[in-house]
Order: C-alpha cells, then structure tokens, then sequence
C-alpha cells in the first residue's frame, strides 16, 4: 500500500511540474506593413492573423526567448472559397525567423523550420505574401519552445538517480 501512494505521489509531482504554459492571440484588420511584439513562452505559442489590405503585405513578429530553446515554426495559409469567389487567400507567402545578425530560417506556408538550441534573445518573425482574396487574406502560425537543459542540470539528475539507488541498495541489505 505505502508503494501504491508513494507512486502515486511521484506521477502526481511528475504532472504538475510538466504542465506548459502557451501563448496565442487573435490579429483581425492588420494592415500592410504592420510590426508587432508578441509574447512567447514555453510550449505551443498560437496566432491567427487576419489582413484586410488585398495585395502585398509585410508583417513582422517581435519577441524575446528568455533561455536557451529548441524552436520549431509554422504557418498555414487560411483559404476560404466559394463555387463564384474567393474570399480570403494569400499567395507567394514566406515567413522566416530573424536576429540581429540576419536571417535564420525561412520556409513556405505549410512547412516547418527546427532551430536546435536557439539562444536567448530578440528575434522576429517576418512574414510577407500578396493576399488574393476578396476580403484580403488570414494565416496562422504556431511556434513551438522546448527549453534546452543546461549540462549542470543534467548532472544534478544523474546525481539524484545515484542516490536513489544508493539508498534503495542500502534498504536491501538491511
């Protein structure tokens, strides 16, 4: 029984302490050329973009990582379209992460670009395309965060797991 509630205990911490925080946000009516800062955090980071200029546009997304990060990227055109019009479209669209020495990655709607070990900092995520739609354009993009443990970190765990066994070993014999 005290086995029982001991694992209990454990998944119980393992849950709260795994739980991610996200971002996401809605931008309706952005007009051509707009900058905006945003919030990243730790997890999936959401945001929807509606743009109401019909023809070039281009957006920039400011944000700060607060430690060193795995960064995974992606936008997804929103196409909406009925059997005589199309209303909201965007064509030739590239989006493409940004910091102070120049450009990282950049990709296609639809696909993803992976930065292993992104330090902290400022960067921007640019986004440029022609909206093609009748009522202008709409794209979604998702930036996923996973924080890079540091080394000393993973020896404190080795060190944890030692102990645990040192003291497990120990109960054993006795």
């Amino acid at each position: 029984m005290k086995f029982i509630k001991t694992f209990l205990a454990s998944v119980a911490l393992i849950v709260a302490a795994a739980s991610a925080n996200a971002a996401t946000g809605n931008f309706q009516g952005v007009g051509a050329n707009n900058t905006t800062d945003i919030t990243i955090t730790e997890g999936v980071n959401l945001y929807n973009v509606g743009v109401n200029d019909v023809g070039l546009f281009n957006h920039v997304f400011n944000f700060t990582l607060p430690s060193l990060s795995d960064t995974d990227v992606t936008l997804n055109n929103i196409y909406l379209a009925f059997p005589y019009a199309v209303v909201l479209d965007i064509k030739d669209a590239k989006f493409s992460l940004w910091n102070t020495a120049g450009e990282l990655a950049s990709a296609n709607p639809g696909e993803t670009f992976s930065l292993a070990a992104l330090a902290a900092g400022s960067y921007s995520l640019k986004v440029t395309g022609t909206t093609a739609g009748n009522f202008g354009g709409s794209y979604s993009f998702a930036v996923n965060v996973t924080p890079v443990p540091e080394p000393s970190s993973a020896a404190m765990l080795l060190i944890g797991f030692a102990a645990l066994g040192a003291v497990a070993r120990r109960r054993k014999t006795l």
